[in-house]
């Protein structure tokens, strides 16, 4: 993983169970997954007001910055949201999006030769893929964290990595990548 997440900067976004979405946060989904992830959200989500919903823009804001200091920069995204609810951020920004199909399938083999039961692993709890993802975003190099994540918090501390919110001012995010990845 550290050599994966080397020089990464991980997003983590929270936008599935115990996030508060509106209807107005709604209306921010892409239109051609729309429909889709309302029912996904109705059927799976056990909404309270424990989290806030952040839009796309949020995220687009920073990478887009994040880009404009480097253009080659990689960034690994994190969320509780099956990918295709993501897509959109493959599209847009193509190979600067990494993320962990190849290092899942390491550690599967790792564990099928193991004799491990990765049936069980991936179906009761999504064992394999939550690990990895997690690991993952600990071992990046700077952190967009969501608020109030546990998710987030554990990246951040499990490696004491740099790290800032999401909503925090555009300007003190690009100081502070911009001291972490001094080679740009």
């Amino acid at each position: 993983l550290g050599n994966f997440a080397k020089k990464v900067v991980g997003i983590h976004i929270r936008r599935h169970n115990g996030v508060c979405i509106t209807e107005e946060d709604l209306q921010t989904v892409p239109e051609n997954i729309r429909g889709d992830f309302n029912k996904f959200i109705e059927k799976t989500n056990s909404i309270h007001n424990a989290y806030r919903y952040y839009n796309d823009d949020f995220y687009f804001n920073v990478i887009d910055n994040i880009l404009r200091i480097n253009p080659k920069q990689k960034f690994y995204i994190s969320s509780d949201l099956p990918r295709k609810y993501l897509n959109h951020f493959y599209e847009k920004y193509g190979d600067n999006i990494l993320d962990n199909t190849e290092i899942i399938e390491i550690v599967t083999n790792f564990l099928v030769d193991s004799n491990h039961d990765v049936y069980k692993m991936k179906t009761y709890g999504n064992v394999i893929e939550n690990v990895v993802d997690l690991f993952t975003l600990s071992y990046c190099d700077f952190l967009i964290m969501s608020n109030k994540s546990t998710w987030s918090e554990f990246a951040k501390y499990h490696r004491n990595q740099p790290s800032v919110l999401v909503t925090e001012d555009l300007e003190k995010i690009k100081e502070k990548y911009s001291k972490i990845f001094k080679y740009v």
